[in-house]
């Protein structure tokens, strides 16, 4: 009892992270005995990064420690993102590639999405994001046109538009799409805190409360005078989200775990069975010297 007891306490011990640029970083996806020791893995990601910082490839692992899934990132000049390339299947061929292009400011200004045909020897683009500006060097309008040469009755154009009051926050934004338009709008407090939001696609009517940095700590979701949804956010006092209530389906609970370095080490997720299995997200990382 005493071996298995010690066994337990000891997986739910950690190192803390050491305080070099991250070279790589492995989320495990398992089953936790008591959310101590983990008994079973079901997934894992490894992410490795450039010494500036950036994702450079992203891998994903689910059966027997395969690879099935990856994805391929690279950066322009000015170290802005310029293209991912998703690989996947048998040999981990490229299945959709995403390229990002900017404009003479160096802002965004278009994603274009393409997709790899696997059947047939075939590269055809079947979605376009364009961004503009206003003179205030404000991001206010974005088109997505969709193109498909399979399901044609999917393609079309949404644009999207932000209204910003004196202050720069955005106070609307409108949602068109063929055969709609949505209109959503947003109040702050006196310290420019998110306090209302109206509207949308799902005609939404959510209040929330937020902390003195401004981080929401209450979002609750009405219909007239009754409450649908009310979820609660926790955070440490360097800013780090610790604990999510979300209050649907009887509840989900989530919780984080950080080290001093401010970096994630362990995710709780939704769902157990009796307290004894739970299931988590734990992380380590390796490092530049």
């Amino acid at each position: 009892m005493l071996t298995f007891t010690a066994w337990l306490l000891t997986g739910n011990f950690y190192k803390d992270t050491e305080n070099k640029p991250i070279k790589k970083r492995i989320q495990k996806t398992g089953i936790f005995l008591f959310g101590m020791r983990n008994i079973w893995t079901i997934s894992s990601n490894i992410e490795f990064y450039n010494i500036k910082g950036q994702i450079i490839e992203d891998q994903i692992f689910y059966k027997n420690n395969v690879c099935d899934s990856k994805y391929i990132y690279e950066y322009n000049v000015f170290d802005s993102l310029q293209k991912v390339v998703w690989h996947t299947g048998k040999d981990l061929t490229p299945q959709k590639v995403i390229i990002y292009t900017y404009d003479n400011y160096k802002r965004p200004f278009q994603k274009l999405v393409y997709e790899i045909s696997k059947l047939k020897i075939d590269t055809f683009m079947y979605e376009k994001t364009t961004w503009f500006y206003d003179i205030k060097n404000r991001k206010y309008k974005t088109v997505i046109e969709n193109y498909s040469k399979e399901y044609p009755s999917s393609a079309g154009i949404t644009t999207m538009i932000d209204v910003f009051n004196e202050k720069g926050l955005v106070v609307s934004d409108t949602f068109i799409s063929t055969s709609s338009v949505y209109i959503t709008k947003y109040t702050y407090d006196k310290y420019g805190h998110k306090k209302t939001k109206f509207g949308g696609l799902t005609n939404d009517s959510i209040y929330y409360k937020t902390n003195i940095k401004g981080q929401v700590i209450e979002e609750m979701e009405k219909s007239n005078d009754f409450v649908s949804n009310k979820n609660k956010y926790s955070y440490d006092q360097n800013g780090n989200n610790i604990k999510t209530i979300l209050d649907i389906d009887n509840g989900r609970t989530y919780s984080s775990k950080y080290d001093k370095n401010n970096r994630l080490i362990k995710e709780r997720l939704s769902g157990n069975f009796l307290y004894i299995l739970m299931a988590y997200n734990q992380f380590s990382y390796d490092y530049f010297e």
